[in-house]
C-alpha cells in the first residue's frame, strides 16, 4: 500500500490561501481521480478542490473554517499504485533553506528603505498581489515555501514575479525583501520626477469612535468576498477618476420581440433576459469603440487595447457581489450569451464558480433593475476603464407627435475613466447602446458578431 499526501493546488493567480466551508469526504471512503474533496473559499470565488488520484482516505488533515495555504496537507490517501502519477514538484528545500523556513514566524525585519510607508501612485499596480496575468492566463508557480508567501503578501507583491537565488529559483525571504526595495527604489525616483501624490493606503483609516459608550453593538467579522470587494473597490475608486453618465432607451419593441423569442426557444432551454441582450449589445459597442475596451497603463504612458471582448456579468448573491466573465463575447450570439450568463449565475449563487471564470474581465455589466433601482453610479472594476448600469424599465408616459403615449423605458448608467475617455465620446458610446436596444433587429440571434 502506499501513501500519498494530498495538498491544497494553486488557487490561481496571486492567491495563496482559502476557507475551508466543506469537508466532502470522510476516512475510510474511496474517492476517485477528479473527486471533489474540500470546497473552500478565497477572495476570488468559493470552489472544490479535486481528488489528483484515485484511493481510500486514510487520515484528514483540515477541519471547517480553517485557513489552508498553498502546499499544505488536506488528507492521505492509501492506494494500491506507487507514487509514479504525483505531480511535479519544486525540489524540497536545502537544509539551509529548511532552517530558514523554520524562523520565527515574525518575518525578517524590513528595512526602513525597502517597506513602502506610502503607496506612491498607483501603488505599484503590475505588482499587485491580485492582478491577473494578460489574458487571464496565470503565471507558472513560483518555489516558495509560506512563510515567503506570506511575506510576499503582507507588502503587496505577487511572489510569483520574483526570481528566487536558491536551488532550482527557490525564493527566500530576502529574495522579497530585495525584491521590493527595488520596486519602491523605482517608482520613489519616477514619482519624484513626474510630481505624483501619494495614494493614501488602508493605514490611514482612522480609528472609528467607540460606539459602545452609546448603546449596545455587534460585530460580525468580513468573508473573504466582502474582504475582496472592500479592497477592490477602494483601489479603484482610489486609482479611477470617475464620471457617471446617464440616457435611458425605449425597449418598448424590443420587449415584444424578447417575450415571443423566449416562447420560441423555451423548448431549446434558452430564456432571454435583459442582462444578455444588453450583454451582446455591449459586445458589439465594444468593438466600434476600442477604447471602451482598453486599460490605462501609467508605468509605460501606454493606453492597452485589447482585441478580445471578455464581458463580467455582476451577480448577486447571499455572500455578497461577484463577477464572473463570459469569454469573446463578440463571438457569441445572443442565445449563447444567454446560456452562459444563466449557468454561470448559477454557479455563483450555489459557490461552484473557478477561478478561471472570474478571470479576464475588461468591462462588465451590472443590471440591479430587479431591485427597483433606476439610475446608479456603479464603480468601474480596475485595471477596466468603464461599466454599465441598467436600472429598471418602466412603462412611462411620452409625448411624441402631438400625443402621450406610454413606452417602456430603460435607465441606462455608464461610469468610466477619465483620463481615457472624454464625455462626448461616453456620451456617443451609451446613445450608440440606447439605439440598438431600441431597434431589436440589429440583434443577431442564432449568428455571433464575429462570424
Amino acid at each position: 500500500m502506499a501513501i500519498r499526501e494530498v495538498r491544497v493546488p494553486e488557487l490561481g493567480e496571486g492567491v495563496s490561501s482559502a476557507t475551508v466551508i466543506n469537508i466532502l469526504v470522510a476516512p475510510g471512503d474511496a474517492v476517485s481521480v477528479d473527486q471533489p474533496i474540500v470546497e473552500v473559499e478565497n477572495e476570488k470565488a468559493a470552489m472544490e478542490i479535486p481528488s489528483p488520484s484515485a484511493g481510500t482516505v486514510k487520515e484528514i488533515k483540515v477541519e471547517l473554517d480553517q485557513i489552508i495555504e498553498v502546499g499544505q496537507v488536506i488528507l492521505t490517501l492509501e492506494s494500491d499504485g506507487d507514487e509514479s502519477d504525483e505531480t511535479d514538484e519544486p525540489d524540497p528545500p536545502t537544509p539551509e533553506e529548511e532552517e530558514q523556513e523554520a524562523e520565527s514566524e515574525e518575518y525578517l525585519e524590513v528595512p526602513d528603505d525597502a517597506a513602502p510607508k506610502e503607496n506612491p501612485e498607483p501603488a505599484i499596480p503590475k505588482e499587485a498581489e491580485d492582478l491577473e496575468a494578460p489574458h487571464g492566463v496565470p503565471h507558472e508557480v513560483a518555489p516558495a515555501g509560506p512563510a515567503v508567501r506570506r511575506l510576499a503578501r503582507e507588502l503587496g507583491v505577487d511572489v510569483n514575479r520574483i526570481e528566487g537565488s536558491g536551488s532550482k529559483g527557490r525564493i527566500s525571504k530576502e529574495d522579497v525583501i530585495a525584491y521590493v526595495r527595488a520596486i519602491v527604489a523605482g517608482k520613489a525616483s519616477a514619482s519624484a520626477e513626474e510630481g505624483k501624490s501619494s495614494e493614501p493606503s488602508d493605514a490611514d483609516t482612522p480609528e472609528l469612535p467607540d460606539f459602545g459608550a452609546f448603546g449596545e453593538v455587534e460585530r460580525e467579522g468580513l468573508s473573504a468576498l466582502r474582504r475582496a470587494a472592500t479592497k477592490h473597490t477602494s483601489r479603484s475608486w482610489r486609482w479611477i477618476p470617475h464620471v457617471t453618465q446617464q440616457d435611458k432607451a425605449d425597449i418598448t419593441a424590443l420587449e415584444e420581440q424578447r417575450r415571443k423569442l423566449n416562447e420560441e426557444l423555451a423548448d431549446d432551454g434558452v430564456h432571454l433576459t435583459v442582462t444578455a441582450i444588453a450583454i451582446r449589445v455591449v459586445a458589439q459597442a465594444l468593438r466600434r469603440f476600442p477604447v471602451f475596451n482598453s486599460s490605462l497603463d501609467l508605468n509605460n504612458q501606454e493606453i492597452v487595447y485589447k482585441k478580445y471582448v471578455n464581458i463580467g456579468l455582476a451577480v448577486d448573491t447571499d455572500r455578497g457581489l461577484v463577477n464572473p466573465v463570459i469569454k469573446n463575447a463578440e463571438r457569441l450570439s445572443l442565445s449563447d450569451i444567454a446560456r452562459q450568463a444563466a449557468d454561470l449565475a448559477e454557479k455563483a449563487r450555489n459557490r461552484r464558480l473557478t477561478h478561471a471564470d472570474m478571470q479576464g474581465q475588461n468591462f462588465s455589466v451590472s443590471n440591479l433593475g430587479g431591485l427597483g433601482t433606476t439610475w446608479f453610479s456603479p464603480i468601474v472594476v480596475w485595471p477596466a476603464v468603464a461599466v454599465l448600469g441598467l436600472g429598471k424599465a418602466e412603462m412611462t408616459p411620452v409625448f411624441d407627435k402631438g400625443e402621450i403615449t406610454g413606452r417602456f423605458i430603460l435607465p441606462l448608467s455608464v461610469s468610466y475613466d477619465h483620463r481615457v475617455i472624454d464625455g462626448a465620446d461616453a456620451s456617443r458610446f451609451l446613445r450608440w447602446i440606447a439605439q440598438a436596444l431600441e431597434e431589436p433587429l440589429r440583434l443577431v440571434i442564432d449568428q455571433g458578431a464575429g462570424s
